[in-house]
């Protein structure tokens, strides 16, 4: 868990190694292992559901991200105006409906982009 703190910290994004590793740590806890025996039968069994949501998502990860094309984007998007690589913006104003409009758009893209990932395969 430190190394992604430490990656964050460093303006970097973790590597699937990294998450991999913290994930599987998480999931390997005492406490998530061996609950506290005063936990009741309803509690247990939403620990249970939370590790197997947790053990999904670092499955879902691994195998949609191998690559590391996440990290990739989100660092590339996050570059944009910074560190010398020119972002492009529009010389004329923008009135807000066409903000509103362009960023609904840019949601919806976004929501695309999402469901392609995680049903490719």
């Amino acid at each position: 868990m430190l190394t992604l703190i430490a990656a964050f910290a460093n303006d970097k994004l973790p590597s699937n190694r990294q998450i991999n590793v913290a994930l599987s740590s998480f999931l390997n806890h005492n406490k998530l292992q061996n609950p506290n025996d005063q936990l009741s039968s309803e509690g247990r069994a939403i620990l249970k559901d939370f590790c197997s949501v947790v053990e999904e998502a670092k499955r879902l990860l691994l195998t949609k991200n191998h690559d590391q094309a996440l990290q990739e984007f989100i660092w590339n998007a996050t570059q944009l105006g910074h560190k010398g690589i020119p972002a492009e913006t529009p010389g004329a104003p923008v009135d807000k409906d066409s903000a509103n409009r362009d960023a609904q758009h840019g949601l919806e893209g976004l929501k695309t982009l999402g469901q392609l990932i995680l049903t490719n395969g």
